[in-house]
């Protein structure tokens, strides 16, 4: 435990909020991230949509551990329709004033990046929307997702789990629960589009492993995507930039489908480091 001493940092509380459902291989890590954080003001929210695998059972074994360290800690366990349903019963019974969403495989940075979020926040009372960047894991490959907020009328301009959201402003929208991919992006672009202040924190937050559905489910993904950026007036269906974008999901697909492993790693590098133009980590 940190021996740092707790000032004005302390006035802001963060609740960190974890869905899970079968997350028996990677939720320890998870919560470990959570279990190691320096002393500061936040809970931790475990919301599982009824397991039938041992992830309750390893949740619940970590009680003890969070009482000893006087972290408020919750676990619900109640079905849902799916992540954004999760995650927005968990958010309503938040008592923090900022709520960060780490999913079940996904880590926070290192033990003092919640701490310097708190000092953060207090320092900058206007932020509604705090944010940073993100370690992305492929594998052995590592990379850096940093946060943009100049790509907001294209793509998600940082990955939830490396953003702080106000809970006043997060409870008077919600995630869209129509949305099964990119609900997330949808509630960015609305806070952003009402006048809402975001922030770069300028520092990696979380660690986010790829290979889940929003990662590999190309076509549904740049659907709805596109269908955010349509309802948010950005595109229409009819323009050349929302053909173009399909197109790149569907060939997506039939190279994840048909390509021999070796080629599609090549292939991936060169997207991420070549077009996508990500920072590569050596490790």
């Amino acid at each position: 435990m940190s021996n740092k001493i707790l000032g004005k940092s302390d006035l802001y509380k963060i609740s960190i909020i974890t869905v899970s459902l079968n997350a028996e291989k990677t939720i320890k890590e998870t919560i470990n991230s959570v279990l190691m954080q320096e002393k500061t003001s936040f809970e931790y929210i475990v919301k599982d949509g009824g397991s039938r695998d041992t992830t309750n059972n390893i949740v619940k074994s970590y009680t003890e551990q969070f009482n000893k360290r006087q972290i408020k800690f919750r676990h619900i366990i109640n079905s849902d329709s799916g992540i954004y349903e999760a995650m927005n019963e968990a958010a309503l019974i938040a008592d923090g004033e900022y709520l960060l969403f780490l999913n079940a495989d996904d880590q926070l940075y290192n033990s003092s990046v919640i701490y310097e979020a708190v000092d953060f926040l207090s320092n900058h009372t206007e932020c509604d929307v705090l944010y940073g960047d993100t370690l992305m894991k492929d594998g052995c490959e590592v990379s850096v997702f940093k946060g943009d907020m100049m790509l907001i009328n294209k793509r998600m301009p940082f990955a939830h789990q490396s953003c702080f959201v106000k809970v006043s402003e997060f409870k008077k929208l919600l995630f869209n629960e129509k949305y099964r991919i990119c609900a997330d992006y949808d509630l960015i672009l609305s806070l952003f589009q009402s006048g809402k202040k975001f922030i770069n924190m300028n520092t990696v937050i979380s660690v986010y492993s790829l290979g889940g559905i929003s990662s590999t489910q190309f076509v549904p993904k740049m659907k709805e995507h596109l269908m955010i950026l349509e309802e948010h007036g950005f595109v229409n269906q009819y323009s050349p930039y929302f053909l173009c974008k399909m197109i790149e999901a569907y060939i997506k697909t039939l190279i994840l489908v048909l390509c021999p492993k070796f080629l599609l790693i090549r292939l991936k590098r060169l997207y991420k480091f070549r077009i996508k133009k990500y920072e590569e980590i050596k490790i």
